[in-house]
């Protein structure tokens, strides 16, 4: 069994799961059919959930994604005979969708790349380097030939087993339109290849097992994310780190979808994947969408999505098609904008500061292949940025940062590239907020990196050029820390000029990643506050990233592994003192240590030093009888000592409601230190 893509605490949690409730076998997986339209793909799922299965008609097209479920026995090597379970995922071909299927990619999953001999057009290259790029090496790729009216496959084999063979693991042809017997041929090497997959079988702790039996008989499109931790819970799982474990795992074998990490999408869990997608690309395949352009009002969403089985409100759905980077919201026009449907032609002739002097000059290439639909997730990466939407085409858009402005634009003249120039009194700063948005999808996008960044010549005939000279940004970085003075220069390959690497790089500024770091004061009673306060601070690095912010939570069970000698409670004060906010939370009793850390982090706060922010909250709740003693006293001389420093304190009476306040306290502080920290940076 291949446990290597878990984490440190996901491995902890499998092997703790495993001790207590011994072993289970769970038989299931992903599999993805790609590859251009019209080739068979639908043909191939249906016949390889049954051989003598009709093939669709002609005109029947798949939308989006077709998902379907898939089971056949087979004997273990103990001779038992096992149930496998295959989640099929039917990928439509039109270039509208391809640039979306990226999405759903996912490692340990077998790819079946389908072609038809007929048309010998299909761009091998593309797919089997996306394959390679979004699914990782611990995939496979079956390639599978659909021979029709005797076309024999025009596909170098040994050429690209040369270059792809370490995930290509068979090549078949066959004829979708043939006899059962040949069929059930393919049906059986697809069954090999899908048993070998890394993790496939792997034993899990028996809950595991129970909880996904529990979870195929339910009907229902979707479930509340509420439920799914009850049903964990039934079976001893109540932790947020092991259904955050259990939750990843079933998501990646297709069990069900689930974006966990996502602070208002975690809410549902879709098991019925089908049904989500096919709601989804109801936007893209909407006729009055296409015809405004990809431009659409709420009541167009709510007109296509009205007859949804679950009454979810649009705002979650249109979440979701953000963050595939399908659609965004404009503010000023307070419409929605869908980036596939744009306007193809470019909206103006020359870019309004095109002639101006002192224009800054980015590139990105991409040397094996760019993948599709690139474009419309950095448009909507940085749509906040977009002032004027009649700017905005389908190869490019303008932005506006404090009056500097930028134009970014997949370039005509020279394939898989995207030209970035900015004018205006900040360029430096606002290059460093667009690279930073690029590249955070092109790393969501890419395992092994193949783009550059290339920085412009500025020497005398490259300067003020709009096409000049480049330099690779990681070739500069490398002679910028050689300390030998010949690296310190680079000659411009038109001019042969010598160019000073310091001057090049003075465009660039890399942006630091600022902290907050957040201390975390309480008594053990409140473990499921804290472990919820846990999650909500890892929702808001996701909200504050763009910005450069991370919110480091500083917890005690963390500080344990740097701890050396002396008190370790001293030590505990001297690191919440180095915090920029404090939070207590008290519920029945008043600890000693929290009670000191309390006090410690108080005279801090009033004394004008660290921690900045001090919040106190107390728990409202019931109480058993028996518990009512001096500890229940203590809060309350807790209480009166913070009223007589004229200090707030606030209540909660469950962990929504604190949550809740702490949102809008983050809301509060949060945008200061980030205006600070800008102030500082540009």
């Amino acid at each position: 069994m291949d446990l290597s893509g878990m984490g440190k605490k996901a491995l902890k949690i499998y092997f703790e799961g495993i001790e207590k409730e011994g072993t289970e076998y769970l038989y299931e997986s992903k599999l993805l059919i790609i590859g251009e339209g019209g080739v068979g793909k639908t043909s191939f799922a249906k016949k390889l959930q049954k051989a003598d299965a009709d093939l669709p008609k002609g005109e029947d097209t798949t939308l989006g994604i077709d998902v379907y479920r898939w089971s056949f026995d087979f004997i273990d090597e103990e001779n038992n005979r096992k149930d496998f379970k295959v989640n099929i995922w039917d990928f439509a071909g039109q270039p509208i969708y391809q640039g979306t299927h990226q999405i759903f990619f996912c490692e340990k999953t077998l790819y079946v790349f389908l072609d038809d001999t007929r048309k010998q057009k299909t761009d091998f290259s593309y797919w089997l380097n996306s394959a390679e790029q979004f699914a990782g090496e611990d995939s496979s790729i079956v390639l599978i030939f659909n021979k029709m009216h005797g076309h024999s496959s025009d596909f170098d084999k040994r050429g690209y087993m040369s270059k792809f063979g370490h995930i290509i693991k068979d090549v078949i042809e066959v004829d979708l339109n043939n006899k059962a017997k040949k069929i059930i041929e393919m049906q059986e090497k697809i069954k090999t290849q899908v048993r070998a997959l890394s993790g496939v079988g792997m034993s899990v702790p028996g809950s595991w097992k129970k909880i996904r039996e529990e979870l195929a008989k339910i009907e229902d499109d979707c479930l509340s994310f509420e439920k799914f931790k009850e049903i964990c819970t039934h079976y001893n799982i109540t932790s947020y780190d092991s259904i955050h474990t259990l939750s990843s795992y079933y998501n990646r074998i297709g069990v069900f979808t689930h974006f966990i990490d996502d602070d208002i999408l975690h809410e549902r869990i879709y098991l019925n994947s089908n049904w989500l997608l096919k709601t989804v690309y109801k936007v893209l395949d909407d006729k009055i969408v296409k015809e405004k352009s990809g431009e659409l009002k709420r009541e167009d969403l709510n007109r296509i999505w009205k007859n949804n089985k679950l009454k979810l409100e649009s705002g979650k759905l249109a979440r979701l098609m953000h963050n595939f980077g399908l659609m965004y919201y404009a503010e000023e026009s307070e419409e929605y904008i869908v980036p596939a449907h744009l306007k193809t032609e470019q909206p103006y002739d020359e870019w309004k500061y095109e002639k101006e002097s002192d224009i800054l000059t980015f590139v990105y290439e991409f040397d094996k292949y760019e993948p599709k639909g690139l474009m419309p997730r950095i448009i909507v990466s940085l749509c906040k940025h977009i002032e004027d939407q009649s700017l905005v085409w389908r190869r490019g858009f303008n932005l506006k940062y404090e009056n500097t402005f930028a134009e970014i634009l997949e370039t005509y003249e020279t394939k898989n590239r995207f030209r970035i120039r900015i004018w205006g009194a900040n360029k430096v700063g606002f290059l460093a907020i667009i690279r930073n948005s690029i590249n955070q999808v092109l790393n969501k996008i890419f395992k092994d990196p193949n783009y550059k960044q290339l920085v412009p010549c500025i020497c005398s005939e490259c300067k003020g050029n709009k096409d000049p000279h480049s330099y690779k940004y990681i070739d500069l970085q490398r002679r910028k820390k050689n300390k030998n003075p010949n690296a310190q220069y680079v000659q411009c390959e038109r001019s042969f000029e010598n160019v000073s690497v310091k001057e090049l790089l003075q465009i660039i500024k890399e942006v630091k990643m600022r902290k907050i770091k957040i201390f975390l004061a309480s008594s053990n009673e409140l473990a499921t506050e804290r472990e919820r306060i846990e999650i909500f601070i890892s929702r808001e690095n996701k909200k504050y990233f763009e910005d450069n912010i991370f919110l480091e939570l500083v917890i005690w069970e963390d500080l344990k592994k740097g701890f050396q000698g002396k008190r370790y409670q001293d030590y505990l004060n001297e690191e919440m003192l180095k915090c920029n906010i404090v939070i207590s939370m008290f519920f029945t009793k008043v600890g000693d240590f929290t009670k000191e850390e309390f006090d410690v982090a108080y005279k801090g706060f009033k004394e004008g030093r660290k921690p900045n922010h001090l919040y106190v909250y107390f728990k409202q709740g019931q109480v058993n009888i028996d518990d009512i003693d001096v500890e229940i006293l203590n809060i309350k001389k807790l209480k009166d000592k913070i009223k007589e420093a004229e200090q707030i304190f606030n209540s909660f009476d469950s962990t929504s409601n604190l949550i809740l306040q702490l949102t809008r306290q983050f809301e509060l502080i949060v945008p200061e230190i980030i205006k600070k920290e800008r102030l500082q940076e540009f």
